[in-house]
């Protein structure tokens, strides 16, 4: 799985790159920026953890092959991790003192290239979908107890899976306002132990394309 993830990654950066007159036939359609909201969580061996909030965002290129069919590669710095609790002090009568979160924050640059179909290709507004693979470099990675922060360890240095989602094209002024939803789904286990934790995040963002 994880070759035939990169095999296809490779395989789409090349062609959005290198060659999109002759794979597409059509020029490069749109450049832009986005930015949202990421809804980060682990699923796998630690069953209690619990949503963190954190920024995704980046450019993104859009290479049409008809009206309908394109390829968007994007490159998103993406805030995952996971909230693992709270750590609770008292004093000797039982009084709370001090309510720490303990979380994991990890920083990745992460590369989906999806293939994006419009529902509705000819109107001003066109809703789309989308999925394919995404590849992700590890920035950094931190353990947090409120303030105080540790690096996390035996955390890999990549992560891989699929993106699922959808959104909405608006025509506006000279470019376009994009709006999306989708689902991150890693199938990479990030840590090098025993314990199988993986990714997942629901993302929000907003873009507009030039």
């Amino acid at each position: 799985m994880k070759r035939t993830l990169f095999v296809l990654l490779a395989v789409a950066l090349a062609a959005t790159f290198l060659f999109p007159g002759a794979v597409f036939g059509r020029r490069l359609t749109e450049i832009g920026l986005k930015a949202g909201l990421n809804i980060a969580d682990y699923r796998g061996d630690l069953p209690y953890t619990d949503s963190k909030m954190g920024f995704c965002g980046g450019p993104f290129i859009t290479c049409s092959i008809n009206e309908m069919l394109a390829v968007q590669t994007e490159f998103l710095f993406s805030m995952k991790g996971a909230k693992l609790g709270e750590r609770v002090r008292a004093d000797e009568y039982g009084n709370i003192i001090e309510t720490s979160s303990i979380r994991d924050v990890i920083n990745y640059l992460e590369i989906p290239v999806l293939g994006k179909l419009s529902v509705l290709p000819q109107g001003r507004v066109r809703p789309n979908l989308f999925a394919g693979p995404f590849f992700a470099l590890k920035l950094t990675g931190k353990h947090k107890l409120g303030s105080q922060e540790t690096d996390l360890e035996n955390l890999k240095d990549t992560d891989y899976g699929l993106v699922f989602g959808g959104g909405v094209d608006f025509e506006l002024g000279q470019g376009e306002l994009t709006a999306d939803a989708r689902y991150n789904l890693g199938l990479a286990k990030i840590f090098d132990s025993p314990m199988d934790v993986r990714n997942r995040v629901i993302s929000v963002m907003l873009g507009y394309s030039f």
